[in-house]
């Protein structure tokens, strides 16, 4: 795209998707998706192999923290009052922050949310419309509560594969390139592509800091 960044068609690309979404890939993605409509009608597309494989930092996480989490709960519930009491920038505070608050209670996906005090200061003058407004993290639980079993790196993708994919990247995909007639395909979500990643132990997926271990060395 290049050069042409600043002039990409950003009201065009809001209205196919026909839903608010926060994502400005969205607009490169439509005009990618119109420039290669001018050679093919049909194009494959790498969405899954992250959610799969384990290819985002964020799946690094439980490690990092692991040395934070392994000590006893009342010490943790400790720390973690210190650490709301420093300012925000304060080295080191984020991450007992995070270390210190449980998995279901931090991690929402990929996606950007606003806090609490950002849906308040946006709709102040609407009461009624942010009392209606579900929380995110009741929307997790439902998948949280299903994946108890599972281990921190394996919950986390699952809440990906049933939140992040399809209420964003999957949708925005379909619908950038279905606004210029064009059908894509995503092989990584193949059946049988996901029957061989769920096989795969966590500590294959992510190893030494690095996402998508396995998948790499293959």
């Amino acid at each position: 795209i290049g050069k042409r960044a600043s002039t990409l068609p950003r009201p065009k690309a809001a209205r196919h998707q026909t839903e608010p979404v926060a994502d400005p890939s969205a607009i490169a993605l439509y005009h990618v998706a119109q420039l290669a409509r001018e050679h093919v009608t049909v194009v494959l597309s790498g969405e899954g192999a992250d959610e799969l494989f384990g290819g985002y930092r964020i799946y690094c996480e439980p490690q990092s923290l692991a040395p934070i989490e392994r000590l006893p709960h009342g010490v943790k519930r400790l720390l973690h009052a210190l650490a709301r009491l420093l300012p925000d920038g304060v080295y080191g505070r984020n991450y007992v922050l995070r270390g210190t608050t449980p998995l279901e209670q931090r991690f929402l996906g990929n996606a950007k949310i606003f806090t609490e005090d950002m849906k308040a200061e946006i709709v102040r003058a609407d009461r009624e419309l942010l009392s209606r407004y579900r929380n995110p993290f009741d929307i997790a639980k439902t998948f949280y509560d299903k994946s108890k079993h599972l281990d921190p790196v394996s919950r986390m993708q699952y809440i990906d594969m049933n939140l992040w994919m399809p209420g964003d990247i999957l949708m925005k995909a379909d619908k950038m390139t279905m606004a210029h007639s064009i059908e894509l395909r995503v092989p990584f979500l193949d059946v049988e592509v996901y029957e061989v990643a769920r096989r795969i132990p966590a500590k294959y997926r992510i190893a030494e800091g690095t996402t998508k271990y396995v998948f790499r060395k293959a």
